[in-house]
């Protein structure tokens, strides 16, 4: 599935399309996770193919409870972090308001926007995609 430029007329290969995903254990527990195929994935998770995270092992069955195609692996990874970093209530308001969710996705546009959950009040909420992985400066 080769996309054409209007110009050349040359064919180009699509940029894979990384999707981000929130499952739901047998207990309850919520997983947040990446993946560019979310059944394959859910499968390694489940047991039926090798390869699955070891925090789901024994923990089925799993339950999706949202996917979202969202572009390239940086963005979907940047929204990966800020999502496993909620806390548990939060994440169960954003899977209750899906277009709080959806805000999440629409305003995190790519590397240097800022990404801010509607309702969060903590700077840890609030961070630049370039400013991943680094400690928050006190002002």
């Amino acid at each position: 599935m080769a996309r054409t430029t209007r110009r050349s007329g040359s064919a180009r290969p699509r940029a894979p399309r990384w999707s981000v995903y929130i499952v739901r254990t047998r207990d309850g527990a919520l997983y947040t996770g990446i993946a560019l195929d979310v059944n394959r994935r859910l499968e390694q998770h489940a047991g039926i193919t090798p390869g699955g995270a070891k925090a789901l092992r024994g923990r089925g069955p799993l339950r999706l409870e949202l996917a979202r195609a969202v572009g390239s692996r940086s963005l979907a990874q940047a929204i990966e972090w800020r999502i496993k970093r909620l806390p548990r209530a939060r994440k169960h308001e954003l899977l209750a308001q899906r277009r709080a969710f959806d805000r999440l996705f629409l305003t995190a546009g790519g590397s240097g926007t800022s990404v801010r959950l509607a309702g969060a009040k903590h700077p840890l909420y609030h961070r630049s995609v370039r400013d991943r992985g680094r400690p928050m400066k006190k002002s």
